[in-house]
């Protein structure tokens, strides 16, 4: 996680200035792949974290006041929680017991209706901020990192569970060779990624697509085009087709994620739909084809008859043209029965 280079203000922190050695502001090269050209400058998590309060506070959004608490806590403020109360009256003689009680309604709607206001402008606020994060204070790697997450569009939503994932990140691990550790993790977790048992179909292909986004940009374009070169499938292809070569380095990282997706699908859940889908196609294909060949070729057959009655002066019902129509009823209860009847109904 960064920050702009190009920003000024208070609190702006160079690459420079921090001490790498200081164990509150350790400096992890992590994910510095291109972080050198997106605009960003690296920097310790506090100062980033810095950053973002300090944009806060310059928003003028209302109620800044509880996300910058809740980022410093690092949690969200519990707005149930601290809901106020309805006090019960504490004087004895009725009237003044009366009188206690209405005022204490009126200042608990009060209390209530700010409790409720600020809730509101919490929730608001968070989306603004966890823009402003993404955008402004993270580096493409760390986007790349972030959005392989599973719960990248659900938990991390929140910019304060943002932050303390970018945090865990950035410090769980001192280790100078990080970049060579987020290289073995992006492809564990990739090659690992399953179906969950109750996970639907499209939001698995969601989460299995950020991952390999995330592995492509690790590899690089051209390990996947020289993977292809040395498949069988690509040597297979004639040497003067350039274009049928090209075509194939061009498409190999999809048929590598073809391949994974259907690997690593549930496959306890989707192989009897797979093959019933299969069964009724392959039933409906060989019925149409097979009729509408055959009747194709019978038709053939038959509209040669009249020409050849006049070239041959053969009588409208001779000999030829009953075989002719007899083959036309067998060929077309063949296709029928061949079509529907070797192949099970649903």
């Amino acid at each position: 996680m960064g920050r702009s280079s190009s920003g000024g203000g208070k609190g702006r922190v160079t690459p420079q200035k921090v001490k790498s050695n200081s164990s509150s502001t350790v400096v992890k090269h992590l994910f510095s792949m291109k972080d050198e050209n997106d605009g960003k400058a690296r920097s310790s998590y506090e100062d980033a974290e810095e950053r973002v309060i300090g944009y806060i506070q310059a928003s003028g959004m209302k109620c800044s006041e509880d996300m910058v608490k809740s980022i410093r806590d690092g949690k969200s403020i519990d707005f149930n929680a601290i809901a106020p109360r309805l006090n019960a009256p504490t004087q004895t003689e009725a009237v003044t017991r009366e009188t206690e009680m209405a005022q204490n309604k009126i200042l608990y709607s009060a209390k209530l209706d700010e409790n409720m206001r600020r809730s509101a402008y919490f929730e608001t606020n968070k989306r603004t901020v966890k823009s402003n994060i993404m955008l402004k204070s993270v580096t493409k790697a760390m986007d790349i990192k972030l959005q392989g997450e599973t719960d990248f569009t659900t938990t991390l939503e929140d910019p304060i569970k943002l932050l303390k994932r970018i945090e865990r990140f950035m410090k769980k691990s001192a280790d100078a060779e990080y970049d060579f550790l987020n290289f073995w993790e992006a492809n564990q977790k990739f090659f690992a990624m399953k179906q969950g048992t109750t996970e639907n179909l499209m939001h698995f292909k969601e989460r299995f697509l950020r991952q390999a986004e995330v592995l492509q940009y690790l590899y690089g374009v051209a390990w996947f085009r020289n993977f292809a070169v040395k498949t069988k499938a690509y040597a297979a292809i004639a040497s003067t087709n350039t274009i049928a070569k090209d075509k194939f380095k061009d498409d190999i990282f999809e048929a590598v994620l073809a391949t994974g997706f259907l690997c690593n699908c549930d496959r306890t859940r989707t192989a009897p739909l797979m093959l019933d889908l299969q069964t009724n196609y392959c039933r409906e294909v060989v019925s149409d084809a097979s009729i509408d060949f055959l009747v194709a070729i019978c038709l053939g057959i038959l509209g040669t008859y009249g020409p050849l009655c006049h070239i041959y002066n053969m009588p409208p019902f001779s000999y030829r043209p009953s075989v002719y129509l007899f083959l036309y009823l067998y060929l077309y209860l063949a296709g029928r029965f061949l079509g529907k009847g070797s192949l099970p109904d649903s």
